[in-house]
This record gives C-alpha cells, structure tokens and sequence, in this order.
C-alpha cells in the first residue's frame, strides 16, 4: 500500500508533466470585448477572456491611450485569462474606442469596442406636492428643457429621519404621481429623474419638505387626483413631443415667496463646509478644476480651483468681479465664490457638452453652416464685453465649451486673463500667459491691447475649424511668435471647398494692425454671416471631413498637458458637523410644513 507521501510525490509529479508538456500559444481572445452604451455618471465595466500559453499579460487602450489604473479606472485579471475594466462614473468624454492587448512569448492578440456615452439628461423641475392627506400625496414637476432620449421618469422620496431615498416608480410616462400609502404626520421629501434607454439622468433638487395630514383626515377626491391627471397629460411622453406643452401644470399657481439666494460674496469660509469636491476633470496654468455637489441642494457644480499666494492673485480677483458682474447666455455662470488662507475657489454651473474640438469631430463630417452657428455666439459675447468695456484676450478651443452634445449652444468661460479696458486708445498689458498660437501680434510684440485683440483670437480659431491645423503653430515658442509677428501664414491650409465668403472674413480679421481688423458689429454684416438662403445653402454644402480636426484636437490636448499646473489642490471633506449625502440628496435646513408652500415657485435672487 503506497503511502501519504508517495501519492503526494506522484500527484506532483503529474501536475509537472502536464505543466511541461502543454503547449506554448499565442493569445487567442475567447470572449472579445462587447460594444456598449452607457449614460454619463455610470460605471462602465468591459469584460473579456484570453488564452495562450505562457498567461498573456493583458493592457488597456482607449483611442490608443493606455489607461492606467487609478481610483476610477480599475482593470484585473486573475489565471483563467478573464480580465475586466471598470471605470466608475464615466464622463461623455471618455467614449471612444476601447482595446484591449494581450501579449506573452508567442505573440499578441487585440479585442476592440466601441464604447458609446449618452449624455444625462437634463433633471426636471424641482418637484412639487399639488395635494396632500393623511397617507396619500399627489407630486407633480415639469419636463427639462430637451426632452430627446427620456423614456420615462424616476420618483424617490425620502422621510424626515431617513439618510436613503426609496424608489417609489421608475415607469413614470407622465409629469404627475399619485403615491400612496405614506405613514401620517410624517415629513417627506420627493425628488425626480429623467431615464433613458441606457441609465438615469440627474436627479432634481428635492421638494420642498411637506408633512402629510393627521391620521383620520379626509382622503383625496378621486375628482382632485384625476383633475392633476389630466393637466399632466399635456406633459406626457405619449403625446409627440414637439406639440407637448412643457409646463402647464403648475403654471396656475400662484408664485410665493420661498427663494433660493445665489449670494455671490467672496466668502472667507471653508468651501468644504458647503460643497463635497471629488472628481479632477482638468487642470490649467494655474488652477484645476474639479467636479462638486452642492449640501444643500444636490446640484453638480464646477469648481475652480487655485492657490491664494500665487503671483497673478490680483487677476484672478478680477475674474472673480467681471464673473460676478457679468450676465450672457454664451458665458459661464458664477454661482459662489471663496478665499480661504490656501485657496481660492470659483464655484461655476456645470455643463455637459464637452469642448468645441471634440463637439465638432463627435460625427464624421461637419459643416460650415455649423460652425456659422458657432461664430455668432462668439461674436455675441464679445458684443456684450466690449460694450462693458471687457476684453477677454483668452479665446481658444479649450475656453469653449458646450452646455449639451445635442445643441451648439456653447459657453465661453475661464476670464483668468480677462482685463477692463480703461482707455478707448488701447493699454498695455502685463503678465498676458496665454498659449502662443493664440496671440495676436500686439500680444506678443508687447503692444497695446484693444478690443479688436479678442477678434484675432477668433479668426485663429476658425481658421482651426474650416482646416484642422493650427496657423500660426511653431516647433516652438519662439517660432510660433515668429510666424505670428512676420504673419507667416499658409493659406493653402484651408479646406479646398470652404466658401469664399469664409476665407475673406478670416483674412479681414487676421491683419497684423489692430486698427485693420473690422469690429464685432462690423463682423455681423459680413455676407458670411447672412442668414440669406442661398448663403445658407452655400454653407450647408460645404462639408469637412472630422479627421483632420480630430487629429489636431488630440495634438492640442497634448501641447496643454506641457502646460498644466502640478500643484496639488485637494479639497479634502469637511467632516464636522456636516452629514455628507449622496449627490442628489441634499441636507437643508429645515423649512415650513405644509402643503401650500409646495405649491410655490422658487425665484432666484443675486445679491
């Protein structure tokens, strides 16, 4: 009879002989990579299985960038040769194409797929409780402003004492919803959410808080309910939603006096105690910018960060001013602001249609008519500066952003260079560090800044989109000044079939002499702008190719990461009184009961 040890040496033995005599094979992808659609603010997560021997090594690609592991990005794989990538709460512009590479001895294999991200929707009106009793609520809100992709709502509510919202019906085809049982003279809260086919937008603010009637109170009339009902359906999903009426329902009430105050003073507090900063979204010469939520409301902000000892502290007040000042639906909105001992923050409304590069190269092709579209927002915002006596003096691709993939309606923001002009003549300006390909010639030769100086910017700028190559761009800085100031420029860059109207409204505006540039009114008379029809037509027909510009976005993005700050600016949670929720899930005082104060409409006051 063998022993303990001998079957152990011969179980040994066998696993060796299977070991050394498998065979050595390139990877070889039995799983590949699925092609996904995913909404915003989800976590993706891409799965696969390899085989081959010795166990590939896997590598992870997006657009043919590695990705490296990080707390949102996470890959694995274990001896199986099953490998996953997670990337939590994914941005719109992290689509693109994924890959992944496995390689051992023998060779290497690739899996690829497409990764789609559908924008969020917008969230709907802050919700209102139209009817209240003892265990039964009537909660009404409104459609967001697009109604494109929303298959239905999300209602959540959340009582008094409760830290977690309940989902109450994620099947919702109406702007209405009769919710019941509730537990009387209990306080509760309602918030509501778009849905699409591929996930959950934004949540709303929550309702105002409304307690339910003491137990034995009349019930709702079935007339009261079906009243609501039917108001509700001229904001259904059922009815085409190009006739819909968007808010009809509460329209009949009456507006109240509860106010939601945006006090923009510069606040000496922590921010921390009012905001939770979480996600760094992108970094700049002296800031960075990070993704919050705001406490008391649940809303998703824009934070810019910066340090209050750096060296352009004065300028970085005066953004803070013109922000406060200024009021343009093509300009960021300042919504809060702080200067603490360390830092100095800029709180900003957060849009989601990504830049201007990646907004025109999200299709194939694009046209002139689109970018029309584009130039007269631009001029629009520079009209309104300029009347103000502002120059903005930073116009560039990555100062362009959109508020939604679905409109070109853009919003022009950073003002960190922004001055006010104080002389009609023009002045002088100091400490101007904007990239170079940007400059106009009075920038880089030290001249005098006038308001003309932000229209060279523009004519740059679109001289990139009807090319894909940047005009002026040098192997260096230096030769980059060079060409701008010799106005060495090569015409031949553009498009063969932009329109001639195009290319004579950026050789007006490219002239190396301020006071050769035509103004911003002047610019609104050129025939390129006109919105006759066959001028409209002309610039339907004319239609580029996304390649080029895609390759100089990625080529940009590149140019600025040589740029960016490497100062770390965390804003670590404020942990002392503060009970930190969820976003969406707001912590506010407590405010009236009743059911007549949630019948009122917010206003929105700045001081």
């Amino acid at each position: 009879m063998e022993s303990v040890v001998d079957l152990w040496n011969k179980s040994l033995l066998a696993a060796w002989i299977v070991d050394t005599c498998q065979t050595e094979s390139p990877p070889k992808f039995s799983v590949h990579l699925q092609e996904t659609f995913i909404t915003g603010g989800n976590d993706l997560q891409l799965t696969c299985q390899v085989k081959g021997y010795p166990l590939p090594s896997l590598a992870w690609f997006r657009d043919d960038n590695v990705l490296v592991g990080s707390k949102r990005i996470q890959t694995t794989s274990d001896k199986r040769g099953q490998g996953s990538l997670v990337v939590t709460r994914i941005e719109d512009e992290e689509a693109g194409m994924y890959k992944c590479i496995a390689t051992n001895d023998q060779g290497s294999a690739t899996s690829c797929a497409k990764v789609t991200v559908f924008e969020r929707p917008d969230p709907p009106s802050r919700p209102k409780v139209a009817l209240a009793a003892a265990t039964e609520v009537v909660v009404t809100w409104k459609f967001p402003i697009s109604r494109a992709h929303i298959t239905g709502f999300r209602l959540q509510s959340r009582k008094e004492d409760d830290k977690q919202w309940v989902n109450v019906d994620d099947k919702i085809q109406q702007c209405f919803k009769h919710i019941t049982p509730l537990l009387p003279s209990t306080e509760y809260r309602f918030r509501v959410a778009c849905c699409t086919q591929h996930g959950i937008g934004l949540y709303s603010r929550s309702s105002v808080p409304v307690t339910t009637l003491p137990i034995g109170s009349q019930p709702l009339s079935i007339e009261a309910i079906a009243k609501f009902q039917t108001l509700s359906r001229s904001c259904s999903l059922d009815r085409d939603r190009k006739s819909a009426s968007q808010g009809s329902i509460l329209d009949n009430f009456p507006d109240g006096d509860i106010e939601e105050t945006v006090d923009l003073t510069l606040k000496e507090s922590l921010p921390q105690k009012g905001y939770d900063f979480n996600i760094e979204i992108g970094r700049g010469r002296y800031a960075v910018v990070r993704k919050c939520y705001k406490y008391s409301t649940g809303l998703e902000h824009v934070a810019k960060i910066m340090l209050s000892a750096q060296p352009l502290k004065k300028q970085s007040l005066l953004e803070y001013e013109i922000l406060k000042e200024v009021r343009h639906p093509n300009i960021l909105q300042l919504r809060d602001a702080f200067l603490t001992k360390r830092f100095y923050v800029l709180v900003t409304e957060r849009y989601y249609g990504g830049g201007v590069l990646s907004h025109l190269t999200q299709k194939d092709k694009y046209s002139e008519e689109q970018i029309v579209r584009l130039v007269r927002q631009l001029l629009s915002v520079l009209s309104y500066l300029h009347k103000r006596r502002i120059v903005h003096l930073d116009m560039r691709h990555d100062n362009i952003v959109f508020e939604s993939r679905r409109r070109d309606a853009l919003r022009v923001i950073d003002f960190g260079s922004a001055r006010r002009m104080v002389s009609e003549e023009g002045m002088k300006m100091k400490g101007l560090d904007s990239p170079p390909e940007f400059m106009a010639p009075e920038i880089a030769t030290d001249g005098l800044i006038e308001y003309e100086t932000d229209l060279w910017a523009v004519g740059v700028t679109i001289f990139v989109w009807l090319s894909g190559t940047s005009p002026f761009l040098g192997r260096n800085r230096e030769k980059t000044i060079y060409n701008i100031t010799r106005m060495k420029i090569n015409r031949k860059h553009l498009f063969k079939n932009c329109t001639a109207e195009a290319k004579q409204f950026i050789w007006a505006i490219l002239q190396k002499e301020p006071i050769d540039r035509p103004s911003v009114d002047e610019c609104f008379a050129s025939p390129w702008l006109s919105d006759k029809p066959d001028m409209k037509a002309k610039r339907e027909g004319a239609v580029f190719s996304s390649r080029k510009l895609r390759t100089q976005r990625t080529e940009y993005k590149l140019r600025l990461l040589a740029q960016q700050t490497r100062e770390d600016m965390s804003l670590r949670r404020y942990s002392s009184t503060i009970e930190l929720k969820s976003p969406g899930a707001p912590t506010s005082p407590k405010p009236r009961n009743g059911v007549l104060n949630s019948l009122v409409r917010p206003k929105v006051q700045v001081k």
